[in-house]
């Protein structure tokens, strides 16, 4: 079951042989009663909760969440209950280096690892031996409302660096043995979205656990899943629970008992569902070591550059005119506008780290503490008027925004900027100086009408450890952006961003053979930077459905250098809807390979049903690239 630390062939394995975990939970299971059964489904006990010993000694509980003292409750749940079966002990934080919409900018599925690294740590750390990640969400507007790792509107991509995510949780070895078991879940968005994260998901990574409403039991089993449904667990406790409450039950055991007499609960489905319970503990060494905690201290144990990397592979080139970035080293005519009380104080600092000499205004007039920064300011005239004299001296002006300067618009996504905001900018294109605009902030905004003031536009993302380092190596071009858009924003597409090379998609060409699809083609830096590129696979189906992502690779190419890529289209790539096994529908598709969903290049193909059983006997596999 699920996602296992890895032996030195780099093989997935549990901690205990598979035949051997089997054997001990069936035999667990022999043992338990039907009322210990129930409670190894309430696996997130309130741990501040009445009586919560006392309900841990009963064998009422699986697992608890929030506790400050997490020992003493293991100690209760090994040395009281009968059969002694230790606790899930839930971190109820959720622990991220990178904002959700940062972290799927990356594209970049190391950087999930790390971040899931980073998670299981701090988890560990804390005292917990589970924790909820990676969080999943596409929200509808700019903010995300819950607590969530990943952000992004494309359930392929989300589940692509959620696999990460999850391999980079349980392949820690700083504490030797110990692990802490990533819970994967959706947080929010559309319920056709979440089935098919989850499905790709469980096809792809194959993780322990999934807290996912979408997916049932027999859709788990067909994906070849026999891991931890949280969601399930949840659903069948709170329906005895609901049953206890509302009916003469005197007990959680009779109301489970009437349940199944009745025939409302299924036995078996108890049974399957606490095995795999039995089975993710088993896997985390919980039976051999349940006393196993880890308190060495709170936080992440990211080093500095390692925070700095990650923020750098997160920020997104949307616009770069004629090369404004990056700035010369020797230039001494760098101005940065904005207030002095947040962001562009970050990016003053990053450009000092990075040796470039700069001055400063403060565009707007500085607001105190609870004062609007949407409405006119009496001291807006002023601060405008030597923001522009300032600009007209300067070579280079980065106009510093964060999310003071956007405020949400009826019928628009995301924020838009303000009427100071405009006003600010009218005054900066009047000095006729290049402006580059440095949007910090965890969410998207829309520049909208603010757009046509920038020559170029650098999406940065959060501030945070290791901010100011980044930055400053984008801007000096130590580094290039490597960042895509996790979502389409205002004129700027799905996947878009760039580097500081320019490169030439050509030749695409897609081919049906006996076994499938295969689309090729050359990518060329056609500029003087190194460039990391990302080449993205697109696909829609013959009911004419929205072109949707299902598959990309990245790679570096110096200046001059060509590659080419070959993308082998499988039935996970063309499978129509995302409700139970994946079918392809006979018909035209069309395969577009790009830079983002609006520069692509595209062909048509006829899928016929002799095709598309073929394919799907084949099975899925794996995205081949061919570079050369």
């Amino acid at each position: 079951m699920g996602v296992e630390p890895r032996d030195g062939t780099g093989r997935v394995t549990w901690l205990s042989p598979a035949p051997e975990r089997d054997r001990f939970v069936d035999d667990l299971l022999g043992h338990m009663t039907l009322g210990e059964k129930i409670g190894q489904l309430n696996l997130c006990h309130d741990a501040a909760a009445p009586g919560i010993e006392a309900a841990i000694a009963q064998g009422l509980v699986g697992g608890v969440t929030g506790a400050t003292d997490p020992e003493r409750l293991q100690q209760v749940a090994i040395g009281q209950s009968r059969l002694g079966i230790p606790l899930f002990l839930f971190d109820p934080a959720i622990h991220a280096v990178l904002s959700p919409w940062a972290l799927a900018a990356s594209w970049d599925e190391e950087l999930a690892r790390l971040a899931g690294a980073s998670a299981a740590e701090t988890a560990l750390k804390r005292g917990f031996n589970i924790f909820a990640g990676p969080c999943v969400g596409a929200p509808a507007g700019a903010g995300v409302t819950k607590p969530t790792h990943i952000a992004t509107e494309e359930p392929w991509l989300a589940a692509r660096l959620s696999g990460a995510f999850l391999a980079g949780a349980a392949d820690r070895e700083a504490f030797g043995s110990a692990q802490a078991l990533p819970v994967a879940s959706w947080t929010e968005g559309s319920a056709k979205a979440e089935q098919a994260w989850a499905t790709q998901l469980l096809t792809g990574s194959q993780p322990t656990a999934v807290d996912s409403g979408a997916i049932d039991r027999p859709t788990a089993l067909r994906a070849g899943f026999d891991g931890l449904l949280v969601a399930e667990c949840r659903a069948l406790h709170a329906q005895v629970e609901e049953r206890f409450r509302t009916t003469s039950t005197r007990s959680m055991l009779e109301a489970g008992e009437r349940a199944i007499a009745d025939g409302s609960l299924s036995e078996h489905r108890i049974d399957a569902t606490v095995r795999a319970v039995l089975g993710a503990k088993h896997a985390l060494g919980l039976f051999h070591q349940p006393e196993r905690l880890v308190t060495a201290g709170n936080g992440s144990g990211m080093s500095l550059p390692v925070a700095a990397a990650m923020r750098r592979k997160a920020m997104v080139l949307l616009r770069n005119e004629a090369g404004l970035l990056p700035l010369s080293p020797v230039s001494d005519r760098v101005l940065v506008v904005g207030p002095t009380d947040g962001p562009a104080a970050s990016c003053a600092d990053a450009l000092t780290k990075c040796s470039i000499s700069f001055s400063a205004a403060p565009g707007l007039a500085v607001r105190k503490p609870g004062e609007s920064w949407r409405d006119a300011h009496p001291g807006d005239s002023l601060a405008l008027s030597l923001t522009r004299d300032a600009a007209k001296r300067a070579d280079f002006v980065l106009a510093v925004l964060d999310e003071r300067h956007f405020a949400p618009v009826a019928g628009a996504r995301f924020p838009r900027p303000t009427p100071t905001t405009l006003a600010l900018l009218r005054a900066l294109g009047s000095a006729r100086t290049r402006v580059a605009a440095m949007v910090i902030g965890p969410n998207p905004v829309d520049l909208a009408e603010a757009d046509p003031y920038f020559a170029a536009v650098l999406q940065c993302w959060e501030g945070g450890a290791g901010f100011e380092e980044a930055l400053g190596d984008i801007l000096s071009g130590r580094h290039a952006p490597q960042g895509r858009l996790p979502v389409a924003v205002g004129r700027y597409a799905f996947g878009q961003g760039g580097g500081y090379g320019e490169s030439a998609f050509t030749g695409l060409r897609v081919a049906v053979t006996a076994a499938g699809v295969i689309a090729s083609l050359r990518i060329r830096n056609t500029g003087s930077f190194a460039l990391r590129e990302t080449a993205q696979l697109y696909v829609s189906g013959p009911q004419a459905e929205a072109a949707r992502l299902v598959d990309f690779v990245d790679f570096t190419l110096a200046p001059g250098e060509e590659t080419a890529v070959t993308f082998a289209l499988e039935e996970r790539h063309l499978s129509l809807g995302s409700q139970g096994p994946a079918e392809i529908a006979p018909g035209r598709y069309i395969v577009a390979v790009g830079k983002d969903r609006g520069r692509v290049l595209s062909a048509e193909v006829e899928i016929t049903p002799s095709l598309a059983r073929t394919m799907a006997a084949r099975g899925a596999a794996h995205l081949r690239l061919a570079a050369g």
